[in-house]
């Protein structure tokens, strides 16, 4: 390994580049001061661009273990858990100028919730509620 690859060893690419790109990449983290530091099988190694097994399972626990804890400290604001969504519930959480995050504890739900809803929503799997006409006496 040399400190020019960035600590990465060459033949661990499995991209299509070809090399080319990740000699570039390297290069660049060379001159930012990260040459010589092996980040090889960390979420550090994966997210400069190695995409090997070890990196990837790497990131892919520490992307667990960061979505976990989000969605537990919703678990505590969460006090509609199982019950069916209202429209205004819907409503809020199909408004986009806010994140799920800000959304969750307004509406007594839990992060994923808010995501799952949209995501129904945003395949078609799910109807978006239907908006109240004014001067209608609900």
């Amino acid at each position: 390994m040399s400190k020019a690859s960035g600590g990465f060893p060459l033949k661990e690419c499995m991209c299509t580049c070809g090399g080319r790109w990740c000699a570039s990449r390297r290069g660049m983290l060379a001159r930012r001061g990260y040459a010589g530091i092996d980040y090889h099988g960390t979420k550090r190694a994966y997210a400069v661009g190695c995409r090997c097994a070890e990196c990837l399972k790497a990131h892919s626990v520490e992307t667990t273990k960061r979505r976990h804890k989000l969605n537990t400290l919703s678990l505590d604001a969460a006090t509609r858990r199982g019950y069916d969504w209202t429209d205004a519930e819907l409503r809020m959480a199909l408004d986009y100028s806010r994140t799920a995050r800000e959304v969750a504890p307004l509406i007594g739900r839990t992060m994923y919730a808010v995501k799952n809803v949209r995501t129904l929503v945003r395949r078609g799997i799910m109807r978006p509620p239907v908006a109240p006409v004014e001067g209608s006496v609900a």
